[in-house]
């Protein structure tokens, strides 16, 4: 589906996953842990079907032999070598994090850092999701027709520009927005996501350019990568841990990944043809832009009048997806000039 471009459909399967797995486990809730195995796999089976069909009734499926599926993994033999591997290798480095806290500190601990991680990905997974599926599409033709470096750089400044916004808003509000979402237990986890939103959004950059090692078939690079980040995020929590603080812990893989996702901004800019440090000018533009939206925050934080922060709070973020509006409207009007010229 996203080699064809049926972004439409794969957007209404993403959503018929969620609802039915979310279903499937409030229906069978008595059942305790094994409803939410049983919610997941059933809810990722839904629309498999659907997409599935339009497949197997393409002219292409029609045109399958032996002989080109042989033909076809010798070509393509650095997915199953590489990107599986790297791709194991950055789930165990988000999966690893809550486990090592639990071990190491304490169940509660843990669960403080998996609720802020949680909240913060979320969004993040969802938008930079979609975003990779569109770049991966195009991106191959965008290499054939000599504009790939120029896409690169348009979806690097987009993501830089959608994601700053929201992550220095949760710097400046993390445990106030926490304790007055989740209740004033959790405002630590607001805390925690103070730090975790740095690495959060170089990762929110970093997921869809990431497509670039796949584009170009730069598989191992992008499994060197892997690696790398993968290293520093567990030598980051084991000099917390050896230093028996959770919250620097918690700092210090933050920063360790920003380190890594930093590394993967310079090669993927290397990789396009693009000076590898362009992409820090747009990150200080977009910056400045958003410390201009937080202006009404910063100002009730500096003032501590607490229901001046609520209304302020209201303000920046009607500001914040005004910014948005034109900026995708932007993004839209470039696209539609493209396609006309």
């Amino acid at each position: 589906a996203v080699r064809t471009k049926r972004f439409t459909a794969i957007a209404g399967t993403k959503l018929r996953q969620a609802l039915a797995t979310l279903a499937i486990q409030l229906a069978a809730f008595k059942l305790g842990g094994i409803a939410l195995l049983f919610g997941q796999v059933a809810g990722q089976g839904v629309g498999t079907t659907r997409l599935g069909r339009s497949a197997l009734t393409s002219a292409g499926f029609r045109q399958v032999s032996w002989r080109g599926i042989m033909k076809a993994a010798g070509r393509y033999r650095r997915f199953p070598i590489f990107s599986t591997w790297a791709g194991l290798v950055n789930t165990a480095g988000h999966q690893l994090p809550p486990v090592l806290f639990a071990a190491f500190f304490s169940a509660g601990s843990a669960g403080l850092y998996a609720l802020a991680h949680r909240v913060l990905t979320i969004p993040a997974s969802l938008i930079g999701g979609a975003l990779s599926q569109v770049f991966l599409a195009h991106g191959a033709d965008a290499q054939r027709e000599a504009r790939f470096s120029q896409m690169y750089v348009r979806l690097q400044d987009a993501l830089l520009e959608i994601g700053m916004p929201p992550a220095l808003l949760m710097i400046v509000l993390g445990p106030d927005l926490f304790s007055l979402v989740f209740g004033a237990a959790w405002k630590e986890a607001g805390s925690f996501s103070q730090w975790l939103v740095i690495s959060v959004f170089f990762g929110f950059v970093v997921s869809p350019l990431s497509q670039i090692f796949i584009v170009l078939e730069k598989q191992k690079i992008g499994l060197i990568l892997q690696l790398i980040l993968f290293s520093v995020r567990l030598s980051g929590i084991m000099a917390g841990v050896l230093l028996k603080n959770l919250v620097l812990a918690i700092a210090l893989f933050s920063l360790a990944s920003t380190f890594g996702y930093v590394l993967y901004l310079v090669v993927g800019a290397h990789y396009a043809g693009e000076n590898c440090f362009q992409w820090i000018y747009s990150l200080i533009y977009s910056a400045c832009i958003s410390f201009l939206l937080l202006t009404p925050v910063l100002l009730a934080k500096y003032l501590e009048i607490d229901w001046l922060l609520v209304y302020a709070t209201l303000i920046t973020l009607s500001l914040i997806m005004l910014r948005y509006h034109f900026l995708f409207k932007k993004v839209f009007k470039n696209e539609i000039q493209r396609r006309s010229y």
